[in-house]
C-alpha cells in the first residue's frame, strides 16, 4: 500500500502531537523520600531506561494515581485533564499511594516516620504529593535485604545526603528540585 504525501503528512502530524503533549503517569502523582536521620543517608533508585524521565538517574520512590474507579495507572494528557479527575489535596489517596509504592518498588515494609509533604504542580493541574519520611538506623536495618524486581530502576539503595549534594551522586533534576535539596541540607553532616 502506497501513502500519498497528504496521508503521510497527516500520520507525522498526529505522532508529533502525541510526542509533544503534555503526558504524566495517571492523574496525580505520590512519592516518599526516606531519610536515615542517624547516618545522613536516603533510599533512592536508579531510574531504569524504560520510565518516563530520568533514565539512569537516581530519584525517590513514586508513582502515578489512577482515575477513580480505575485500578490501572495510565498516561493522562495534562493538557485535557478533567478537575473532576483529581483528587482533593487532602485526599488520603496520595499517602496511601507513597506508601503502597515503596512496599511494591521495594520489597521491603514502610517503616518510617512522615515528617512533612511538598506539594508540586508539574503540569497544569497534575499534582505530586511528595512524602518526606525519616528512620532511625534500626529501621533502615529492618528495610534492608532482598529488593523486589522492578522495571522502574536498574538498581537501588541508600545514598549519602552529602553526595546529592555535592553533585557526586547524579539525581533526576525533575524530582531533586529546590525543596527537596533544602530538607536534605537539613538531614547533611
Amino acid at each position: 500500500m502506497k501513502l500519498t504525501k497528504q496521508q503521510l503528512r497527516r500520520i507525522i502530524k498526529e505522532e508529533l502531537r502525541l510526542v509533544t503533549e503534555a503526558r504524566m503517569w495517571g492523574v496525580a502523582g505520590a512519592g516518599v523520600l526516606m531519610i536515615c536521620h542517624d547516618d545522613r543517608t536516603c533510599f533512592l533508585q536508579k531510574r531504569s531506561g524504560r520510565v518516563t524521565g530520568g533514565a539512569s538517574e537516581w530519584s525517590y520512590i513514586s508513582g502515578g494515581i489512577p482515575i477513580y474507579g480505575d485500578d490501572r495507572v495510565r498516561h493522562i494528557n495534562t493538557n485535557s485533564l478533567p478537575k473532576e479527575w483529581i483528587p482533593a489535596e487532602e485526599d488520603p489517596i496520595y499517602k496511601e499511594t507513597a506508601i503502597e509504592e515503596w512496599g511494591e518498588e521495594t520489597g521491603q515494609p514502610f517503616l518510617g516516620d512522615i515528617k512533612e509533604k511538598i506539594i508540586s504542580s508539574q503540569i497544569k493541574l497534575w499534582k505530586f504529593h511528595l512524602f518526606i519520611a525519616t528512620c532511625s538506623l534500626e529501621q533502615k536495618n529492618k528495610m534492608l535485604g532482598d529488593k523486589s524486581d522492578s522495571w522502574e530502576s536498574e538498581s537501588s539503595g541508600w545514598v549519602s545526603i552529602d553526595d546529592i549534594l555535592t553533585g557526586k551522586a547524579k539525581v533526576w533534576k525533575v524530582a531533586f528540585g529546590e525543596k527537596v535539596m533544602n530538607i536534605l541540607s537539613k538531614y547533611s553532616s
